[in-house]
């Protein structure tokens, strides 16, 4: 991990993160993150690449855990208890702070978007501007989060970015739409 230029890494960023804020200024003009949004699902992905077929005919495929969209509690302690060592506790003292408000899949969900958002903050410039994609689920629990990491003074909108679905046998409105938060 010597050389980040036009490379594309695959996994967890937060490596990649913790690596770019400890060799770099900032120097990023602008993020986009469209993260998992706490669906509570696993997603694979197929290298088509790699399919082969048997003798039988039958095609045998080549798949790979992309990411978990399930959170629990096996990083979160850690995961805050490295937020203690940032120079700013804001961000650590609100999510300790709440840990009674949110469920463990909640907290968990929030720590890890906290530890990643507060690096992309890290190798952002001054002037560099960050889109947060995510759903009505969580988006303005991810607000207070972008609040107290990039600054109230420094959000700028809330996009609505709507959809339609068309089903009458929900009893209850249905969601159409997803959040994106520029800062």
């Amino acid at each position: 991990m010597n050389n980040f230029e036009n490379q594309l890494y695959y996994g967890d960023n937060l490596k990649v993160l913790k690596v770019l804020c400890q060799k770099h200024e900032p120097f990023i003009d602008l993020i986009y993150i469209d993260p998992p949004f706490n669906s509570k699902r696993n997603y694979n992905i197929l290298f088509e690449d790699l399919i082969k077929t048997k003798e039988n005919g039958k095609k045998t495929t080549a798949l790979k855990e992309a990411f978990k969209d399930t959170w629990s509690n096996t990083s979160l302690s850690h995961e805050l208890d490295e937020m203690k060592a940032f120079s700013d506790l804001k961000l650590y003292n609100f999510l300790a702070g709440n840990r009674d408000i949110f469920s463990d899949s909640q907290m968990s969900y929030l720590t890890m978007m906290a530890h990643r958002l507060y690096y992309m903050h890290k190798i952002l410039k001054d002037t560099g501007s960050i889109y947060l994609h995510c759903d009505p689920t969580m988006s303005h629990y991810l607000k207070i989060l972008m609040d107290i990491i990039f600054g109230v003074k420094n959000f700028r909108n809330e996009l609505v970015w709507y959809y339609r679905r068309w089903s009458n046998i929900s009893k209850v409105f249905q969601r159409m739409h997803d959040v994106i938060l520029f800062y």
